[in-house]
């Protein structure tokens, strides 16, 4: 059986403040963060569309403002890797379905994996 020491009164009530004052924090973050994802999702999927899209048309790559320059800039991204890109790659390369299924093993079960610790809070 496992007897655990007891724990001094004056670094219970310690940890309760801290804990108390983490998950205050904890709330503030939240509604910040929610506020952020709306003023985020309203300047870029329902203003910069309309903006980019008017600049282009009229060939404006720079806009000046009295925050600062503006500019319209193309960037092309390659799309994420996925399961099924990797296979679809590995069937242009290999002819043996052995050969590829062994491949997509050694990727995806082999993966390092890092332990880290973080509080959370779980929902109600």
């Amino acid at each position: 059986m496992n007897i655990l020491p007891e724990i001094p009164k004056d670094q219970l009530e310690c940890f309760k403040v801290n804990v108390k004052e983490w998950l205050d924090v904890d709330e503030q973050i939240r509604d910040l963060e929610k506020q952020i994802k709306e003023l985020k999702s309203t300047r870029n999927k329902k203003l910069e569309p309309k903006i980019t899209g008017f600049m282009r048309s009229f060939n404006i790559s720079d806009l000046n403002t009295d925050s600062g320059k503006l500019r319209c800039n193309e960037r092309n991204t390659k799309t994420p890797v996925s399961k099924k890109s990797i296979k679809e790659s590995l069937e242009k390369v290999l002819t043996s379905t052995e050969q590829i299924d062994t491949a997509m093993d050694e990727i995806y079960l082999n993966r390092q994996v890092i332990t880290k610790y973080k509080l959370s809070k779980v929902k109600k």
